[in-house]
């Protein structure tokens, strides 16, 4: 069970049209005992002002077999200070052809609040890929 799964916050998309995501061009030392390879990551912050930072995050993972498929869930926390404008993201199969899309309303939205606490609002858009 081979998949791509790339998972992006706020994705520009140019970058993503770029990469070859065939599991054949993964060296074979690296697939050796591996469930799950992290293909690119990046991170980017941008502080406009001390009230507003943009997060830009991109990231692509290949999952290998059924042990890497928790790899390929995504979970973005937020609070009443954090707000989340946008997700979205592309699944390819092992040959690199695209099959898949999915943005923020794909995504479950839960409280994110252990049992014990009274006054956490905290919350987590959550999305799995299996």
């Amino acid at each position: 069970m081979n998949k791509i799964l790339t998972l992006a916050l706020l994705l520009v998309c140019l970058a993503a049209k770029a990469q070859n995501y065939a599991v054949d061009v993964i060296p074979a030392a690296l697939k050796n005992r591996a469930h799950a390879i992290i293909r690119d990551s990046k991170t980017v912050v941008d502080m406009r002002s001390p009230d507003q930072v943009l997060l830009t995050v991109y990231t692509s993972i290949t999952v290998l077999n059924k042990n890497g498929d928790r790899q390929a869930q995504l979970a973005l926390l937020y609070d009443k200070n954090t707000v989340i404008k946008s997700a979205k993201g592309e699944i390819y199969d092992e040959f690199g052809k695209q099959t898949g899309k999915f943005s923020l309303s794909n995504f479950k939205d839960e409280s994110a609040v252990s049992a014990i606490s009274l006054f956490e609002d905290d919350r987590v858009n959550a999305i799995s890929h299996k």
